[in-house]
């Protein structure tokens, strides 16, 4: 890093906290180079050091790439990101926090921006969140198994159709199995093209249609269709007189139901 371009760089930019842009303007060399020289590091208890200017100091700045880069790790890494963010009595914890929380509103979706309120508040809403997301992560996780259930069954099923399969090939691909499926249709065939047989189903079917022809058969069909015909023509006249009488005795039942 050079120290001495990143210090203008802040002179120059690093505007939205006065404190800041104060200090910044106070700084010899030496104060330059201890604030300047590195980014400010993560410790055991987070991200933590003298308050003040430049990249070594805890400052909105510092806080806002922190705060960012968790918000880049977040939306990359789950489905419905949200985070809850609260501040304590610590100098500038109120500040931090809105900072915090203006970076990740821009980054996270349904981000929880608790920076207004105290941690003890901040907390609850912490929990609320994490019972939610839980809640969320189980029916998840069911859905998923039961997918992962459906797709092994779906693949156990395929290898046993294909092993039927193989099966029924193995089979029928067989010599002898082969050999008895041609006889068999070797031997239909020879019946069928048999002299004998043929002239036996020619002989049938113009024994039928020689029947079929006789004019004392056409005669007989023709007669049975008249005869229909006509048992049809007599029975409409009593048809039609049973009609009334029908429709009285329905109006007699009505009346005995009354």
């Amino acid at each position: 890093m050079d120290i001495k371009k990143e210090y203008e760089r802040w002179l120059a930019n690093a505007t939205a906290d006065a404190d800041v842009a104060a200090e910044l303007k106070t700084l010899d060399d030496a104060k330059i180079e201890d604030a300047f020289y590195r980014d400010l590091a993560f410790g055991t208890g987070g991200l933590r050091g003298v308050i003040g200017a430049g990249t070594n100091r805890m400052n909105i700045y510092t806080v806002a790439k922190a705060s960012q880069g968790l918000a880049d790790y977040l939306k990359k890494n789950f489905a419905e990101p949200s985070v809850a963010i609260g501040y304590d009595s610590r100098i500038k914890s109120d500040v931090f926090a809105k900072a915090a929380a203006e970076v990740a509103t821009e980054v996270v979706d349904a981000v929880k921006a608790s920076a207004d309120k105290p941690v003890a508040e901040t907390a609850a809403e912490v929990v609320k969140t994490a019972k939610k997301a839980t809640c969320k992560t189980s029916t998840k996780k069911a859905a998923e198994a039961a997918v992962t259930t459906a797709k092994k069954a779906a693949e156990a099923a395929t290898a046993v159709a294909a092993v039927a399969t193989d099966a029924v090939k193995e089979v029928a691909e067989k010599p002898a199995v082969k050999a008895a499926a041609d006889e068999a249709v070797k031997a239909v065939k020879e019946v069928a093209e048999k002299p004998a047989v043929k002239a036996a189903v020619e002989a049938a079917d113009k024994a039928v249609k020689e029947v079929a022809e006789k004019p004392a058969v056409k005669a007989a069909a023709k007669a049975a269709d008249e005869a229909v015909k006509t048992v049809v023509e007599a029975a409409k006249p009593v048809v039609e007189a049973a009609k009334p009488a029908v429709k009285g005795k329905n109006s007699r039942k009505k009346h005995s139901r009354k």
